[in-house]
């Protein structure tokens, strides 16, 4: 009587599927099937991509942001993510040991369990001068990097500071 109120009540607040103990694992895994059968697991989504024009580039590299410092170490580490077109939880994991013959070197996290594949980027001179401003200060990590939502804000707040406000228009 009282598993049966239990699973009334487990119902009614919103539980998908009920199981009794002792679980049997293989009655387990034919519940969860059953659950992913039931719901469609959509694939990931992309944001729309905004291009920024080497002028734009370079007007913010160049830009002077000594009087909001945390602001330009972000600049810095912005200009770096934009020279080698990475992600930026690739970003995060970048040692001063991924640099080899002037290359950035490594595995997408987003592919390292699927199709591991080195990634060799050229770093040009910008990239270069950005890894070279930090290299005596950092010990293992190759740029100072704040969380991802706050460097999010970061970058917005030094486009509007470089004055890059450009309207973009999305087509459907």
């Amino acid at each position: 009587k009282q598993l049966s109120e239990d699973r009334k009540k487990g119902f009614l607040v919103g539980i998908d599927d009920f199981m009794t103990k002792p679980l049997d694992l293989e009655e387990l895994l034919l519940h969860v099937k059953a659950l992913l059968r039931r719901y469609k697991i959509e694939s990931e989504r992309y944001g729309t991509p905004y291009y920024l024009t080497l002028d734009e580039l370079r007007t913010i590299h160049k830009k002077d942001l000594s009087d909001h410092p945390e602001l330009n170490i972000q600049k810095d580490v912005f200009v770096f993510q934009c020279c080698i077109g990475c992600r930026v939880s690739d970003l995060l994991s970048f040692r001063k040991t991924d640099i080899i013959n002037g290359n950035i070197e490594y595995i997408p996290k987003k592919t390292i369990g699927e199709n591991p594949k080195t990634v060799i980027v050229p770093l040009n001179n910008m990239a270069q001068e950005i890894v070279a401003k930090y290299d005596s200060i950092l010990e293992t990590q190759l740029l100072p990097f704040i969380s991802a939502s706050k460097y999010n804000e970061a970058i917005k707040s030094i486009l509007e500071k470089c004055e890059i406000t450009r309207m973009v228009t999305i087509l459907d």
